[in-house]
């Protein structure tokens, strides 16, 4: 419990001294964010839009080979490619915006040319590291949604089976939580980017949920979207970097 207490009050400690940084950071990260997001969204709507005449035709004849199925098929994969590369552009983002925390954490200054090189050196490792920990994640839900099909989904015991799972799951993706800072703030590579953060998260579990729990209070007024990247997201991830480093 005094590690989560005394992460949270180097973070604010940090925060009140560089402020207009933080915020002006935090800011910058969010709504680049959300603009991708819109963008992958309009560009799902988009596609629904055209090809839904392509899918009625081919419930119809059902031949692969018009040319409204081709076409259909041709931007669904360029729709698969872009949400590739919109997912490396999170994930870069991402690192851009903890290793800018990082230096802020640390006294250090950052730039915005440093702020967007480092989305682009971090994209990759985290991407990877992103993909394996939902791969390992994943792990105990199809074990549980294997059983429950055997068990069957109506019943008690898949029902119960079916719960676990998702509590595994859930369990074992928080594992997974530091990866992203030892990629972006200790340049570590995917794996053991992983490995840090399982090691730090078993190193101490109580204080870790104690830190979540604390989060999620903080979290309380994110429904007034301004206070996300205004005080919500530079004390979070400060508070966890520090966490962390401890």
């Amino acid at each position: 419990m005094a590690d989560a207490i005394a992460a949270y009050k180097t973070a604010f400690s940090s925060f009140k001294k560089n402020a207009l940084d933080y915020v002006v950071y935090s800011i910058l990260a969010f709504v680049l964010s959300v603009v991708l997001c819109v963008i992958v969204a309009m560009a799902f709507i988009v596609f629904g839009i055209v090809s839904i005449g392509a899918f009625v035709g081919l419930a119809s004849d059902g031949n692969l080979l018009t040319p409204g199925a081709l076409g259909t098929m041709a931007m669904l994969l360029l729709l698969f490619g872009g949400l590739i590369i919109f997912m490396l552009v999170q994930c870069g983002l991402m690192g851009a915006y903890l290793e800018t925390i990082g230096a802020f954490l640390s006294g250090r200054k950052q730039t915005f040319g440093g702020f967007f090189s480092a989305i682009f050196r971090h994209a990759g490792s985290i991407f990877v590291a992103f993909v394996l920990a939902s791969i390992v994640s994943s792990i105990p839900l199809l074990a549980a949604l294997a059983g429950a099909m055997v068990l069957g989904f109506s019943s008690l015991p898949g029902i119960a089976l079916l719960i676990l799972g998702v509590f595994l799951t859930y369990a074992v993706s928080m594992l997974f939580t530091f990866a992203p800072l030892a990629i972006a703030v200790e340049n570590r590579g995917a794996v053991d980017g992983l490995r840090s953060s399982v090691a730090h998260v078993l190193h101490s579990p109580l204080g870790f949920i104690i830190f979540l729990l604390i989060l999620a209070a903080l979290s309380i007024p994110s429904f007034v979207v301004i206070y996300v990247p205004l005080f919500l997201m530079p004390l979070g991830y400060a508070a966890l970097l520090a966490f962390y480093k401890q």
